[in-house]
């Protein structure tokens, strides 16, 4: 059976180039992988709100299950909000109700001075380069609320991280267990960013919210 589409999506200030250390591990184990790139990063004047956002969630992960293919997202941090919206009516469940093929099944949370907050567990030479890759982020968004709750009738499984010194673990805990998550996996002990700190490890995760055993 074809193995899901990983599917990124990068959180506030970060372009999809904080997931290339996951990629050669999901793909030497088979799986074809995308990211979205959100237009609130990078761009001034800023966006009013989310809806762009959504959009670009949407023209992803849509044109993937257009073509029949199942999906499974992985959403970084603030990306989990977009991506919550952005999925509506593009579930597995939804698709199979229409008669239609692919969708996204399982979905992964990985829970967002820079360096301080996102990446003080990387050597500071890696550190400072990736700090280097952030971008200006829009304000709006993160004050846009939003009005579809996919990970409430998607499969969600959340990934906690024991040193977060952006999101701490308590904190972690009590937006899954709002969010009504059942499947918490780890901690690991690392930082804001594992896929940067412990690629292999994330891959692992992944595969296994994919069904892997």
């Amino acid at each position: 059976m074809a193995k899901p589409t990983v599917v990124f999506v990068p959180g506030g200030f970060h372009t999809p180039a904080i997931f290339d250390p996951v990629l050669p591990f999901l793909h030497a184990a088979g799986y074809p992988t995308a990211s979205v790139y959100l237009p609130s990063v990078g761009v001034s004047p800023g966006i009013p709100d989310l809806s762009p956002d959504v959009e670009a969630v949407n023209l992803v992960v849509g044109g993937l299950v257009a073509l029949g293919r199942e999906v499974l997202l992985v959403a970084h941090s603030y990306g989990g909000v977009p991506s919550s919206e952005g999925l509506q009516g593009l579930s597995k469940q939804e698709r199979q109700a229409q008669g239609l093929a692919g969708g996204v099944d399982p979905t992964a949370l990985l829970p967002e001075n820079p360096i301080e907050a996102f990446y003080h567990d990387l050597d500071p030479a890696v550190a400072k380069y990736y700090a280097s890759l952030l971008r200006r982020q829009s304000v709006g968004p993160f004050l846009s609320q939003i009005t579809h709750e996919s990970y409430r009738q998607i499969p969600t499984s959340c990934l906690l991280l024991s040193n977060d010194r952006a999101v701490s673990l308590a904190r972690q805990k009590r937006v899954a267990k709002n969010a009504g998550i059942q499947q918490l996996l780890g901690p690991i002990n690392c930082g804001h960013s594992p896929f940067l700190s412990h690629p292999e490890e994330v891959s692992k995760f992944i595969r296994q919210v994919a069904g892997e055993t």
